[in-house]
């Protein structure tokens, strides 16, 4: 587009209002210095135009605007729109560009945001079901490296059936990355509260997650208690495992008991999301029941009740002073370093 004065001036202004978010571009001035001669108008740094919005810091044209980059405290001169968090089981493979660029949440009328492209890795969770998304807890921060951001209706960025958040993507950025899409479904016939259907890796892996609502609501337990639930199973969806192997169900005593294992699933540290703490009574290190010295079981005390919805444990130990600490390390274990949330 161009714009000339229609009498000559000294000097003239342009105002130029972006109508996408992130949008950029280039203004060139030119000045007629005699009839049909135009000459270039330069910048005291000795540039032919000016960039919009202002994108100069340490002369590195990256499309982003120099404000974004303070306002996140980047250094000066990124030279890159690779994603700044690295790659594979690092990042959330949005590109610097994408994050800043933003995205809308709740369709049309909803709400538009950016994300830090420095500190955070973002996970976008599609709520297919209203009820589960009033009882989410959005922008949650796990282990202050994750920001679980809910989404609540179908939008162009994260649908249940493809996933894709960046659809409309290019030469910005690295990959087709997704989110996680989650439903309500009766899991009363699996003895479960929730469960990820799909390979254990990235958000692509994953077909969906399921949580039963109905089955937590008669449990009577808070809004905590749900989210912990919710974000163990979302952590499946981005590739982290259980602490170790599930409780055995064996007889004792002419009943049929669940019994924690050496390692197990309930092993480790009781207050990361991905632990266990259910069970009964709890076999040793020998693979023995453990007995008192009346050679009854003693019985295993439930730690579901220390688990936390924003930890993740960073090594397989466990802690002193807690019967899960009578279960060893977690054979898995050092589930932040699990979290896969980029598809790149």
């Amino acid at each position: 587009m161009e714009v000339e004065t229609s009498n000559k001036v000294g000097n003239a202004n342009i105002n130029v209002i972006a109508l996408d978010w992130g949008a950029w571009g280039k203004i060139k001035a030119e000045i007629e210095i005699e009839e049909d001669a135009w000459m270039p108008i330069y910048t005291k740094e000795g540039e032919g135009y000016i960039t919009i919005p202002l994108d100069e810091r340490g002369g590195i044209d990256n499309k982003i605007a120099d404000a974004f980059e303070i306002q996140h405290r980047w250094n000066e001169g990124i030279e890159t729109m690779q994603d700044e968090e690295g790659s594979q089981k690092i990042g959330d493979g949005l590109t610097a560009y994408e994050e800043y660029r933003g995205f809308m949440l709740g369709g049309e009328g909803g709400v538009h945001i950016t994300t830090d492209p420095e500190k955070l890795m973002n996970l976008f969770v599609y709520c297919v079901s209203a009820e589960i998304k009033s009882n989410l807890i959005d922008k949650f921060i796990v282990e202050d490296e994750i920001r679980i951001i809910i989404l609540d209706e179908q939008t162009d960025f994260v649908n249940a059936t493809i996933k894709v958040i960046n659809p409309n993507r290019g030469e910005w950025s690295v990959c087709e990355q997704h989110g996680l899409a989650v439903y309500h479904y009766n899991l009363s016939a699996l003895g479960s509260l929730g469960v990820a259907y799909g390979e254990l890796g990235s958000p692509k892996s994953n077909k969906c997650i399921g949580l039963d609502l109905n089955k937590i609501a008669s449990l009577g337990w808070s809004k905590d208690v749900f989210n912990s639930i919710a974000i163990h199973e979302f952590m499946h969806g981005c590739g982290v495992h259980h602490h170790g192997e599930l409780n055995e169900d064996i007889e004792v005593n002419g009943k049929t008991k669940s019994i924690a294992l050496w390692n197990g699933v309930n092993a480790g540290n009781i207050e990361c999301v991905m632990v266990y703490g259910h069970g009964k009574y709890f076999k040793q290190k020998n693979g023995e029941l453990a007995t008192d010295e009346r050679k009854q079981p003693i019985p295993f005390i439930n730690t579901f009740w220390k688990r936390r919805a924003n930890e993740l444990c960073v090594d397989e130990n466990g802690q002193v002073g807690n019967k899960s600490s009578q279960l060893g390390s977690a054979e898995k274990g050092n589930c932040l370093s699990q979290v896969h949330v980029s598809d790149e």
